[in-house]
């Protein structure tokens, strides 16, 4: 009984061992440069370049946060009534 509960044990074990090995690796590698949805809360103004959109300047202002959560706090700082924008305005947003 002893050793059936021991090889229990030491099966469950490496089962676990392989499925937290298995979901490390499908996590990707650590630092990644993938979205998280932060919006940092400090802010600089920058310009809107030629030919970009509100969504580029997004990604620009803050790589690492989702563009789509940038747009709306850049929206929000600047009064803007959609995601319209013209090269050449400034524009409040967040940085980081």
């Amino acid at each position: 009984m002893r050793r059936r509960r021991f090889a229990a044990v030491v099966g469950l074990s490496v089962l676990l061992g392989a499925l937290l090995v298995v979901g490390v690796d499908l996590s990707g590698p650590e630092g990644a440069a993938s979205p998280t949805g932060s919006v940092p809360e400090a802010v600089t103004v920058t310009v809107v370049g030629e030919g970009e959109t509100l969504s580029d300047v997004a990604r620009r202002s803050v790589p690492r946060a989702e563009a789509e959560a940038t747009m709306s706090r850049i929206r929000a700082l600047n009064a803007l009534p959609d995601s319209s924008v013209r090269a050449g305005r400034p524009l409040t947003v967040p940085v980081g």
